[in-house]
Order: C-alpha cells, then structure tokens, then sequence
C-alpha cells in the first residue's frame, strides 16, 4: 500500500512539474507571437518580400508549438489543480504586478495603458494558491495583450464586496469571441474558471461590443 501511496505522489509531483513547465512556456510562445505579428506589420522598419516569408514560417512554428502546449494543458491541468491547492497570505495586488512586469515587453510594443482602479486604502491580502493564481493572472494579462487593440487600455478594476474580492479584466478586442474561446484562449479561460472554482469562487467573461471582459469573485479567506 505505502508503495502505492508512493508512486500516486510521484505522479503527482510530475504532473504539477510539467503543468507549471507548459504555462511558463506558453506565456513565452504568447509573446514570440506578438512580437513576431509586431515584425510583420512593420512596426520596427519596412520587410521585404524574403523577410515576410521567413517571419511567416515563424508565426506558423510558434502556432504549432502553441497548439502542443494547449493540448498538454488541457490533459494534465484539471489532475494538477484538484486537491492539491497550496494556500498561503500574499498581496493579490502585488502578484498582479509581478505578472505585469513578465510581459512588460509586449505591453510597451502595443503602446497599451495598463490602468488600475482600485479603491484608497484597498487591502488586497488573501489566502490562496499564489502559483495557481500566478497561472490565471498570467492567462488572463497574456490573453488580454495578445488581443488588444494597439495603442488602447487594459482596465483592471479591484473590489470588495462583503467577504469577497471582485476582480475584473477589460480590454478592447481586435477579433471576433466567436474565434477565440474555440481556440487556445478558450480552453485557458476553462483552465482560469477550473481554478478560480477549487478556490471557492467564480469566474464569468463577456463581450461588449468591441469589449471582451472577464469577471472573477474570490473569498477573502
């Protein structure tokens, strides 16, 4: 039985490894692919025909390997997360910035306002699983960049409300809902609203018009 016990946590430590492994790269495949977008427009200087070609190869790599990395996410994820929360205090506010600061990259190369709404004297301290939750901010601060509009705002308005905390993620979109949440931004949306549901909260997104919004509640405790 121990021996058993034994090999059901070794599965599980491997699980977690290679669910962290595949979220850390695709947050970097995600910021290939808009630096890349970046290139082919332009945005840094005039191509020429033999520069689009091979900036095209890249785009369709970096689509590839995005396409491997949803698929193993979407295997090994919903194992990782259930029962295996590490709860620990940490500021919600300063994870944020944390994430923030990872694709600060993409963000100057878009020329997108990040603006917070925040209450004065808003105390953002919570008990939870701060890598779980590094995963959804991250997905959520990727997805949010990658299709964004250049030069617009992404809003982050934070709350309390009661017991909970209300966070939501605005931005102005540059392509239909209807082709995204059947793609990679979908299935990390599922993966966001698997976590967000093990920490006893919600999760809801929506588009408004040109406005794509995602809503998350969390307790406090």
């Amino acid at each position: 039985m121990r021996e058993i016990l034994d090999n059901s946590n070794e599965i599980k430590q491997m699980k977690s490894v290679i669910s962290n492994l595949v979220h850390d790269l695709k947050n970097a495949t995600q910021a290939q692919k808009i630096t890349i977008d970046l290139l082919y427009k332009g945005s840094f200087g005039p191509l020429n025909s033999e520069q689009k070609t091979m900036l095209g190869y890249m785009s369709e790599s970096v689509d590839y390997m995005n396409s491997l990395l949803y698929s193993v996410m979407s295997f090994y994820t919903k194992d990782v997360v259930e029962n295996s929360l590490n709860k620990t205090e940490f500021d919600m506010v300063d994870l944020l910035q944390v994430c923030i600061n990872e694709i600060s990259g993409p963000i100057e190369q878009k020329q997108i306002k990040i603006r917070f709404n925040i209450p004065i004297g808003f105390n953002g301290l919570i008990c939870a699983d701060h890598i779980q939750l590094r995963r959804v901010f991250g997905n959520l601060l990727n997805n949010a960049i990658n299709y964004s509009l250049d030069n617009t705002e992404l809003k982050i308005c934070i709350k309390t409300i009661a017991d909970k905390f209300i966070l939501s993620f605005s931005n102005e979109v540059d392509i239909a809902l209807n082709s995204t949440v059947n793609t990679g931004w979908g299935l990390g949306l599922s993966i966001c609203e698997q976590i967000i549901k093990e920490h006893n909260g919600s999760f809801s997104y929506e588009k408004k018009r040109c406005e794509f919004v995602c809503t998350i509640e969390l307790p406090v405790g």
